[in-house]
């Protein structure tokens, strides 16, 4: 018999475990990234026809206006052109800030709180346990006989 690797019972996760065991459970539960990114594209390229469509209607209303007009329309044909497509691209560019960040924040926030429930402390961190009733004490226990001042004997008064 050839030699063999000594019997392992178990180890420490240690920290440098985190990455792999969130891989280990995106392959298990079947959430991983890129069904993630292929939903942010679909939703950035519907975004981008929605957009698409005012400004399309904005450079046709252009042309018809401007194209009967000789070299002058043209011009300001040609320049309406590159005032949409810069203003398609800044749209464009804010759209897909927008859906990378809420992507990139969903991930996050999943993977965080998918080790919240493996790391005690983290999880009490990101879901802090409600504290127990707090009791206030109770209040002292009344006199057996109680003394009401006008009732008592005065001793400086003298009695008749």
């Amino acid at each position: 018999m050839g030699p063999h690797a000594p019997l392992r019972l178990g180890r420490a996760i240690a920290i440098e475990d985190l990455e792999a065991e969130a891989e280990r459970a995106c392959q298990i539960h079947g959430a991983g990234e890129p069904v993630g990114g292929i939903a942010m594209e679909i939703g950035i390229l519907v975004t981008e026809f929605i957009l698409a469509i005012p400004l399309l209607l904005v450079g046709f209303l252009g042309w018809l206006l401007l194209h009967h007009l000789g070299p002058a329309g043209h011009i300001l044909m040609a320049t309406g052109v590159v005032v949409l497509v810069l203003a398609f691209a800044a749209i464009l560019v804010y759209v897909t800030i927008g859906f990378i960040g809420a992507v990139v924040l969903f991930f996050q926030a999943y993977a965080l709180y998918f080790l919240a429930g493996r790391y005690p402390m983290l999880g009490d961190q990101l879901d802090p346990p409600t504290p127990g009733f707090a009791y206030s004490t109770p209040p002292p226990p009344a006199p057996a006989t109680p003394q009401l001042p006008f009732l008592s004997p005065d001793p400086e008064r003298p009695t008749a």
